[in-house]
């Protein structure tokens, strides 16, 4: 195989990894949106999970950081924190991933910025030199998503059980 055919299948390669953080950063979100109802309480109605959904991921993260500031339980609180935080990252590189494009550095691809806001912004200004981030931080990334994502379940799960006894305990109380 010649090198330009290598490197076009090597770039495939870079397409799917984007591809999976992208696929990953999509079911995050629609657990945050469950993780929201729960964390919050909003209740069961039918349209309350398309209503959060319409709101952007930022926003969802600075709700649920904000709700966790008032969880008193420390191990809940981190819980809820820990989720936002890995939330927030795998976010961070699939934005990047998805505005920045791949640049054969040598025989690896690496992203570079081209824009120039995006350059200002990686430019390491001892080293003279451009900052990049290579697809094994994507891979990181990705690995980061998989880790938030059972923690999400883990928080729906835990924060319904929480809802049904305050619930239940709500209706003791009235009789």
């Amino acid at each position: 195989m010649s090198a330009a055919a290598d490197n076009i299948e090597n770039h495939k390669d870079t397409y799917a990894i984007v591809g999976e953080l992208v696929l990953i950063s999509s079911a995050l979100d629609t657990l945050l949106n469950q993780v929201i109802v729960e964390v919050l309480n909003l209740g069961s109605a039918p349209l309350i999970l398309p209503v959060v959904a319409t709101l952007d991921p930022v926003r969802k993260m600075e709700i649920l950081k904000e709700r966790a500031s008032h969880i008193r339980n420390a191990d809940w609180k981190k819980g809820v924190t820990r989720f936002v935080d890995k939330v927030e990252s795998v976010f961070k590189h699939r934005n990047s991933a998805c505005h920045t494009p791949a640049v054969l550095e040598g025989r690896t691809w690496t992203l570079k910025p081209i824009a120039a806001a995006k350059m200002l912004k990686k430019l390491d200004i001892e080293q003279k030199k451009l900052k990049h981030f290579s697809f094994d931080d994507l891979r990181t990334a990705i690995r980061t998503g998989e880790s938030a994502l059972g923690l999400g379940v883990n928080l729906v799960d835990n924060f319904k059980r929480v809802n049904a006894e305050t619930a239940r305990r709500a209706e003791l109380a009235k009789k």
